[in-house]
Formats: structure tokens, sequence, C-alpha cells
């Protein structure tokens, strides 16, 4: 019975011990400061980035913003949260470089995000080769992508909170037009 007893306990101490590990390393991924652009300087700092390199900075819900930075061609983007009285910066995923072996007009993927708050995004981002493409729609030509130029790369973005579309990604379609609204492939 004793022996039983041990094991148990030894069970029930690992078990804490290892969401201990879990919990501080999710906790060791967040950057945070009381004041807003101290955040996001430690977070550009962390990431070896400048502020030059940040493209722009997208709102969301419930004080979250998203911001997009480039480095090195490739595009990137953190999450940045207000919580009570303190402001948290978590990188949100890789860097993506967007290179093409055909002759695409432009590119795109579609990445499904969860903020620190836990609210869900689907990001759709790419990268236009063709220098006639001004402009992107997604979802029946109903929702306008950014479109933001850096060094030799144009790379283009939207943000769409998936409680808007139910969680449909898969009937989004992305169009590419001209200056003359001329769509191209």
């Amino acid at each position: 019975m004793k022996f039983k007893y041990l094991i148990l306990v030894g069970v029930i101490i690992i078990v804490v011990f290892i969401i201990y590990i879990y919990s501080n390393k999710e906790e060791s991924q967040l950057t945070r400061s009381r004041e807003y652009t101290d955040t996001i300087q430690l977070g550009l700092q962390g990431e070896g980035l400048t502020e030059d390199q940040i493209l722009f900075i997208e709102p969301l819900k419930d004080n979250e913003e998203l911001i997009f930075f480039s480095n090195y061609n490739a595009l990137a983007f953190a999450c940045l949260s207000k919580i009570k009285d303190e402001w948290l910066w978590k990188r949100t995923d890789p860097m993506y470089d967007f290179q093409s072996t055909d002759s695409s007009s432009y590119m795109t993927s579609m990445v499904e995000i969860t903020t620190i708050k836990n609210h869900n995004y689907y990001l759709y981002l790419g990268e236009i080769f063709n220098p006639k493409i001004n402009k992107i729609t997604l979802h029946n030509d109903t929702i306008n992508a950014r479109i933001v130029k850096i060094d030799n790369n144009t790379f283009w973005f939207t943000v769409i909170d998936i409680e808007l579309i139910g969680g449909d990604y898969l009937n989004i379609d992305t169009k590419a037009y001209d200056d003359l609204d001329s769509i191209i492939e």
C-alpha cells in the first residue's frame, strides 16, 4: 500500500513539474513592458530588428495588434497585446520567404494565428512579382488586401477574423488587378 502511495505521489510531482516547465516556456516567449513603445522596442531588439523594418501595424479587437516586419527579403509578424497595465509582444510565426520557381505574378499563403488573448484570425499574405499588380482582393472582391513595398519586394496582407467568416477559409478566392482593373493571373 505504501509503495502505491509513493508511486502516486511521484507521478503527481512529475506532472506538476512538466506543467511548470511548459508554462515557463510560454512565458519566456513573451516580451513585456508597461509602455507601448518600450514593448515594441524590446520585441524588435529580441528579433534583431529596427523600427525601420516595421511594414505596418494592424489593429485587432480587444486591445491587440499585429506588427508586420521584413527582414532579409522575408516577411514576419508578431502580436502585441495589452493585458491589465502591461503590453506583451510575442512572435507568432517564422519568417515567410516567397520564392517563385515559375512565372507566377504573385504568391499566396494562408496562416491561422491565435493571439495572446486567444482570438483566432486567418492571415492571408504573399509577395507580388508582377509590377503591374496594384490591387489584390479576396472573398469575391469584398476584402482589399494591403500592399506594401520595401526595398525590392512588394508584399500583400489581410487579416480576417475567423468569427466573421465562420471558419470557412476555403471559399476565399484571391484576385490580382492592374491599373485598369483587369485581372492578372
